[in-house]
C-alpha cells in the first residue's frame, strides 16, 4: 500500500518505513518471507460451534437459529450484528468486531487475473488503480456481501506465496476469535499471525480453513443463505475459531494482522471478534421530598437514555413512602432521570433538581446526560419541591348615587370564614371615587354588608364576579377561591326619597330627644302627591323607620295611619313635604301613650287628698 493512501493503520503508522520496505521486497521476490512453523486444518473437530447468527438485510433484523436455506442473492447491505458461540458448554455472543484493513505486501505478479474486490456485487479488478481501496473497504466492512476475491492465476502459470497481508483496528488477545467467511464454502486459505512490526511471529501456527479433508459444503460451518447478486448462485459461508489454536501467547506477542496465502481460489472475508465483556450492572437512586424533608411517596420518576450497545431505554419508577426510587440493573451508557410534578407542589426555589454522585445536566424537573459506568451505583438525583404558598384574594366595589355620583366615607364591612375554618371581621371606607378594597384575603365564604349612608335611600344593590346573595344592603354567600380578584361589589343609593321616623316622644314636643329611644314598629305610613292621589304604603321597621324611595322631586303628603292606644304629639297628615334631589329624611311622627286627669277639691277650692277614683269605659 502507498505510503500516502488515506486508510493506513495505526501500527503501519507507526512503522511506515518498515512496513514499506517489507512490501517492496515482497514485490520483488515473494519468497523472502519467513514461513510459518506449522500448519493447522480448521474443521468441524476444531472450530467453535456456531448456535445463531444475526444480521441486518438492509435494515431488517434476520435472525437465524439453524444454518442453511435458500440462497438470496441481491446487492443491498447484510451486515454481521452478533454470532453466538458455544464456547465449551457457555454461550457467548460475539459482536464486538476488530475488522481487518490495510492491504500490504502485495504478492500478485503483473498480469494476474482474478483478484477482485467485491463491495455490493461492484467489482474492482487487481491493477485497477481503485483496487487496493476497493479491497482495504471490502475487508473493513461488516457487510457479508462485501468480500475479496481471489480466483485467478499468473500468465506464466507460476506460483506465489502471499497474497497480502492485512492489519486489524486493534490487537487480538487470546480471549478473542477469529471469524472467516467464504463464499460458498468451497475453498481454502491460511492464516498466519503478524505482530506490531508486520512480521510472522514465530513458532505460531498457521491456521488452514476451508480443510479440504471434508466434503465441499462442509469445509464451514454455517451457511447464512446470503450470496452476491450479478455474481453467482453462492452464499456466504462463515467458521469461528479460538486465537488461542495459533499457539501464541498474546500478553507477549498480540496480534496485529494476518498474511494471507490462497492456496484454493478462496473468496475471503475475515475480522477478528470479542464477546460482550461480562459487565457489573449499574444502578441510579434519589428521592422526592418537600424542602422540610417530608418524603413525598407515590412520584412517577422515568428513566430514559441509550446504553452502551446503542439499545434505548425507557423505565419508570414510583417513590416509596420514604420518598425514595430506584432504577436498578442498567447496563453501562447515558441517562436522562425525569420526575413528573406532584399535584400540590411547586419546585423548590433554591434547589428544585440535584445532580447527583455521577453528575449530569440539570433542567426543568431533569438530569440529563448521567453517564453511568459498570457496576456504579449512582445516588443523590434528588428532586426538592415545596408547599405553594396560598395565592391570596381580594374584594372590590363602589358606593354610588344612581345618576354614578360617588358617595366617599361609607362604611363596608366584610364578614365570614376563611378555608382554615378561621372567622374574618374586616371594615372599609369608600374613598373619593366610592372605591372599597378588601386585600389579602385567604379563600372562603364571605358576606359583605354596607352601613347604610345618612341623608340617602336604598335602590337595587349589585352582585359582582364570583356570585353571591343579595339582601338589602349586603350580599352573602360570596366563595372566593385562591387568587380571585371579585369585583363590582356595588351598592347603589339614592338621593330622591322621603324618610322619617315613628318615636315614643316622652315630653310631648314633637322632636326626638336623645333620652327619647323607644320606637314604634309595625305603623302604617301612606304617601299622597300633590294631587292627593296615592302613592305609596309603607310600614315601620324594627327602628321606627319608614322609607320611601325612588320618588320624582316634588310635593306630597305624608299621612300616619294612628297607631292604637297611642295619641299623637305631632300631625297624623304632613302636608306639602317638599322631596328635593337630594331627598328629604327626618319626616318623624310623635306618639304618647293616652291619659285623663283631674282633680278633686272642696267648695272651698282646697284639695282634697286620698279620694279613690276608679276610670272605665272602652
Amino acid at each position: 500500500m502507498s505510503s500516502d493512501s488515506p486508510r493506513i493503520s495505526h501500527w503501519d503508522r507507526l512503522r511506515n518505513r518498515k512496513v514499506a520496505a517489507l512490501a517492496a521486497a515482497a514485490l520483488l521476490s515473494p519468497l523472502m518471507f519467513i514461513a510459518p512453523a506449522g500448519a493447522l486444518d480448521i474443521s468441524l473437530a476444531n472450530d467453535v460451534d456456531i448456535t445463531q447468527v444475526v444480521l441486518n438485510d438492509n435494515g431488517t433484523i434476520v435472525t437465524q437459529n439453524a444454518s442453511g436455506g435458500p440462497t438470496q442473492n441481491g446487492t443491498t447491505p447484510v451486515e454481521l450484528v452478533s454470532v453466538t458461540i458455544d464456547d465449551n458448554g457457555t454461550p457467548v455472543v460475539l459482536d464486538n468486531f476488530h475488522t481487518a484493513v490495510d492491504i500490504t505486501n502485495i504478492g500478485f505478479p503483473p498480469g494476474h487475473t482474478g483478484a477482485t474486490a467485491y463491495q455490493n456485487a461492484t467489482a474492482t479488478d487487481f491493477g485497477d488503480p481503485g483496487f487496493e481501496v476497493a479491497a482495504e473497504t471490502a475487508l473493513a466492512s461488516r457487510d457479508i456481501r462485501d468480500y475479496l476475491a481471489l480466483d485467478g492465476s499468473s500468465p506464466d502459470g507460476s506460483t506465489f506465496n502471499p497474497d497480502y497481508d492485512t492489519s486489524f483496528e486493534g490487537p487480538l488477545t487470546n480471549d478473542d476469535f477469529i471469524f472467516v467467511a467464504e463464499r460458498n464454502g468451497n475453498t481454502f486459505f491460511d492464516l498466519t499471525p503478524l505482530d506490531i512490526d508486520g512480521n510472522p511471529i514465530p513458532d505460531a501456527e498457521t491456521l488452514v480453513f476451508g480443510s479440504t479433508s471434508l466434503p465441499v459444503g462442509q469445509r464451514y460451518a454455517w451457511n447464512t443463505t446470503y450470496g452476491v447478486g450479478g455474481v453467482t448462485d453462492q452464499p456466504m459461508w462463515i467458521s469461528v475459531a479460538d486465537v488461542n489454536l495459533f499457539n501464541v501467547d498474546t500478553t507477549i506477542n498480540p496480534i496485529y494482522g494476518f498474511r494471507v496465502n490462497n492456496d484454493g481460489d478462496a473468496d475471503v472475508k475475515f475480522f477478528g471478534a470479542s464477546p460482550d465483556p461480562i459487565l457489573e450492572p449499574a444502578s441510579l437512586a434519589g428521592n422526592v421530598s418537600v424542602d422540610d424533608g417530608t418524603p413525598i411517596a407515590g412520584v412517577t420518576i422515568t428513566l430514559t437514555g441509550t446504553d452502551e450497545d446503542g439499545n434505548a431505554v425507557s423505565l419508570t419508577a414510583d417513590t416509596d413512602g420514604a420518598g425514595d426510587y430506584i432504577f436498578e440493573d442498567l447496563v453501562p451508557g447515558e441517562y436522562t432521570v425525569t420526575e413528573t410534578q406532584p399535584a400540590g407542589f411547586v419546585d423548590d426555589d433554591a434547589t428544585p433538581v440535584a445532580a447527583g454522585s455521577e453528575g449530569g445536566t440539570v433542567g426543568a424537573d431533569e438530569v440529563s446526560a448521567i453517564t453511568l459506568g459498570a457496576g456504579v451505583d449512582a445516588t443523590g438525583y434528588d428532586f426538592l419541591e415545596e408547599v405553594p404558598p396560598v395565592e391570596l384574594s381580594s374584594l372590590a366595589g363602589n358606593v354610588s348615587v344612581d345618576d354614578g355620583t360617588p358617595i366617599a366615607g361609607v362604611t363596608i364591612t366584610l364578614t365570614g370564614t376563611d378555608e382554615d375554618g378561621n372567622a374574618v371581621s374586616l371594615t372599609a371606607d369608600t374613598d373619593g371615587a366610592g372605591d372599597y378594597i378588601f386585600e389579602d384575603l385567604v379563600p372562603g365564604e364571605y358576606t359583605v354588608t354596607e352601613t347604610q349612608p345618612a341623608g340617602y335611600g336604598d335602590t337595587t344593590d349589585v352582585v359582582g364576579s364570583e356570585g353571591g346573595t343579595l339582601a338589602n344592603d349586603e350580599i352573602s354567600e360570596i366563595v372566593l377561591g385562591a387568587g380571585v380578584d371579585a369585583v363590582d361589589y356595588n351598592f347603589i343609593e339614592t338621593t330622591t326619597f322621603l324618610s322619617g321616623t315613628v318615636f315614643l316622644d316622652a315630653n310631648e314636643d314633637g322632636v326626638i330627644d336623645p333620652a327619647e329611644t323607644v320606637r314604634l314598629e309595625g305603623v302604617v305610613i301612606e304617601l299622597f302627591d300633590a294631587n292627593e292621589d296615592f302613592v305609596a304604603r309603607a310600614t315601620t321597621d324594627a327602628n321606627g323607620e319608614y322609607i320611601f324611595e325612588g320618588l320624582v322631586a316634588g310635593d306630597y303628603d305624608v299621612v300616619q295611619i294612628q297607631p292604637a292606644g297611642y295619641a299623637s304629639t305631632t300631625p297624623n297628615v304632613i302636608f306639602a313635604a317638599t322631596v328635593p334631589l337630594e331627598g328629604l329624611p327626618d319626616v318623624d311622627f310623635g306618639e304618647v301613650l293616652g291619659s285623663i286627669h283631674g282633680t278633686v277639691v272642696d267648695d272651698t277650692g282646697a284639695p282634697i287628698p286620698g279620694v279613690t277614683i276608679t276610670l272605665s269605659g272602652d
